[in-house]
């Protein structure tokens, strides 16, 4: 059986990997390279992710995200040669604005790469970098300063990165038609033994748009008062936090607002199918859980989108 290389810098891209693992019943050792150290709060989840679906080997990437542009790629460039000599059947990547995973999966042998997070953003990669690429590997995020792409790539190649050029499929909860080579992730595997408890919950997921600088505080917190006053089902509302959110700061707010609020050490879907829970509805920021729970109990499953 030959084996699986995982490239994850958050919960839900080992997530995706793990349910297309299973969904198609690939076998063999699984080796993750985890980029999440700079997120402690997303540490914590792969951590109790690893505990619930253990890959063969974890190689924790020290990978620096400012300063020298040849330190920064050095981080990473020395991965690669760790695996001379190993053939993998797949490369999992699990964002390919990662541009050291995408590194990673042209300079080592396999068979195939996929792109396994489903988050919204996939939709834009899919549309504005992939296909115009004919969707192939690597592709750069620097479109627009070629001097850049030409510098790192010679910083890339006398550091011993092969990129070899390399087609990627799509693994996604999207349709994106026949113009790509797309693998369909239905949370198949999941859901296969998921069975739900009555609640009598409804859920707002926690967005840090706020902390980003995305939108004001005062948007926000419109959207999270909102979600009370006109919630269409009965019931008690809980607010689960983002990894990323500065959630000491809201939490006075909320609790006044009278939401309980849930930490959980696992992905939003993972935590509702191991605590058999089936809440009433559900409501947040553009977030890729309400597609995702649309997908896990059916397209009428209620759900409201704030829309930024």
């Amino acid at each position: 059986m030959t084996p699986t290389l995982v490239l994850v810098s958050s919960p839900f891209q080992y997530l995706c990997a793990v349910e297309l693992l299973k969904s198609h019943n690939i076998c063999g050792a699984v080796i993750v390279v985890d980029g999440s150290a700079h997120c402690i709060n997303s540490v914590k989840q792969l951590s109790a992710l690893y505990a619930n679906f253990p890959p063969t080997q974890v190689i924790n990437a020290s990978l620096l995200k400012q300063g020298d542009l040849a330190e920064r790629i050095a981080s990473y460039s020395w991965i690669p040669s760790e695996f001379a000599g190993v053939n993998f059947g797949a490369v999992l990547i699990g964002d390919i604005r990662e541009q050291w995973m995408q590194d990673i999966a042209c300079s080592v042998s396999s068979r195939e790469v996929v792109l396994v997070d489903d988050g919204a953003a996939t939709l834009v990669l899919h549309d504005f970098v992939l296909k115009p690429a004919k969707f192939l590997l690597p592709v750069s995020m620097y479109q627009s300063n070629p001097a850049r792409k030409e510098f790192a790539l010679k910083i890339k190649q006398a550091q011993g990165l092969d990129l070899q050029q390399k087609k990627v499929n799509i693994f996604s909860i999207y349709d994106f038609g026949s113009a790509s080579v797309g693998l369909k992730n239905e949370f198949k595997a999941l859901m296969s033994n998921f069975s739900a408890d009555d609640t009598e919950e409804w859920h707002f997921i926690g967005s840090p748009v706020v902390e980003k600088g995305i939108i004001s505080e005062a948007l926000y917190n419109k959207a999270v008062e909102d979600a009370l006053v006109n919630c269409p089902v009965s019931g008690r509302p809980i607010y689960y936090v983002h990894r990323s959110e500065d959630v000491e700061i809201k939490l006075g707010y909320l609790h006044a607002l009278g939401y309980e609020v849930r930490i959980n050490e696992l992905p939003y879907e993972l935590h509702l199918v191991e605590h058999s829970l089936r809440p009433r509805w559900i409501s947040g920021m553009h977030s890729t859980c309400l597609f995702n729970l649309k997908l896990m109990f059916g397209l009428d499953f209620p759900a409201r989108c704030y829309v930024l």
